[in-house]
């Protein structure tokens, strides 16, 4: 063998060996090292113990006061008031007509309606020939039929506009003002007559369906609070009852109807006020409470674990709830619950409490 490869494979092996004792040395080092251990705080809460207090289980909805069928009569078209046909104090039947107004304005816009209606038509089945014969394009198609759709549309509108210019009455009753006379201006600024039967002050209400088993199985037992607030800003509240409770849902709008008539301190309410109405369908007295809140994100909670300094989760099922408090389980009552930093706090981790709620 020449020297040179002699000289080169010890070459090799020196740097073999040298790297190995760097290596060891570096291990040395670092093994002897003292390692820096970071701990971090523990995450801060606010504790509070379930507070003594009434739960109501209740819908709340809004409604307007109204005598019984209280109806400013308003006309859907103006114009010139050519007949009156009823007066104060008359007791008229449904649909008696109750003024009549001007309708010529109205026949002419019926009559160039029509003829619009007409020439639209026209043109529209033209191109919808051309169309078919592949002699027309689709935007002129469908631009002759958005015109034609809307002509109908106007000459609908106009024919709504004539039948309106008879006024007629919506309910049966008694009418108790006409505020206009023959030969005034009519318009949907003012009604052009008022009828009402005051034997009464009530609230039409509609209920969402999901509603309708709870408060018929708990009729008997509804309390019914009205209340709105006053021009002191003050909350004026009165006492209703339960006149008629709907036996059907309306299939579009998905709710059912409920009548109630103020019994108590209906002197301070008019026909015409916008008013809350709560229903309240259950009631627990000297409960346990804790707030919605309280609640982690999948509704249950963390009790804090004074011994431990811990927090630990607990499922939770409430006797009942509405939507500021939930009553907790008896089993649960003496214990304290974490209430502030519940949602960044996991099962069995320590923390540190920064405050009690008292309320």
């Amino acid at each position: 063998m020449s020297r040179r490869p002699l000289f080169t494979v010890l070459r090799y092996i020196f740097l073999i060996i040298l790297v190995g004792l760097i290596g060891f040395a570096a291990f040395l080092l670092l093994g002897t090292r003292e390692k820096t251990v970071y701990n971090a705080p523990l995450p801060p809460v606010v504790i509070a113990s379930p507070i003594s207090g009434n739960l109501e289980k209740s819908l709340m909805v809004s409604g307007t006061i109204q005598a019984e069928s209280l109806i400013a009569v308003i006309p859907f078209v103006a114009g010139t008031i050519e007949t009156y046909h009823v007066a104060e104090g008359d007791v008229i039947e449904e649909n008696t007509v109750i003024a009549t107004i001007d309708s010529e304005p109205y026949r002419q816009q019926v009559a160039q309606a029509q003829a619009a209606y007409v020439v639209s038509q026209a043109t529209f089945e033209r191109i919808d020939r051309l169309y078919a014969a592949k002699a027309a394009t689709l935007q002129s198609f469908e631009q002759a039929k958005a015109q034609r759709d809307a002509a109908r549309s106007q000459l609908e509108l106009a024919q709504l506009q004539l039948g309106h210019a008879d006024v007629a009455a919506p309910i049966t009753g008694t009418v108790i003002s006409i505020p206009l006379a023959k030969g005034n201006v009519a318009s949907n600024q003012q009604p052009v007559a008022i009828m009402a039967d005051l034997n009464s002050l009530i609230i039409d209400l509609n209920i969402s369906e999901r509603y309708y088993d709870i408060i018929r199985s708990n009729k008997e037992n509804l309390q019914v609070k009205v209340s709105r607030t006053s021009a002191y800003g003050e909350s004026v509240e009165a006492l209703a009852a339960i006149v008629h409770i709907s036996s059907y849902i309306q299939p579009q709008s998905k709710t059912f109807a409920i009548r109630c008539r103020l019994t108590e301190g209906y002197g301070l309410f008019s026909p015409g006020m916008h008013v809350s109405v709560q229903l309240v369908y259950e009631s627990y007295l000297d409960v346990p409470l804790l707030r919605q809140s309280d609640r982690t994100i999948d509704q249950n909670v963390y009790i804090y674990e004074p011994d431990t300094q811990s927090a630990k989760w607990q499922a939770l099922v409430p006797i009942a709830e509405n939507d500021q408090f939930f009553i907790v389980p008896e089993e649960l009552a003496s214990y304290q619950f974490i209430v502030d930093g519940h949602h960044t706090v996991f099962d069995g981790q320590s923390v540190t409490v920064v405050d009690v709620r008292r309320e």
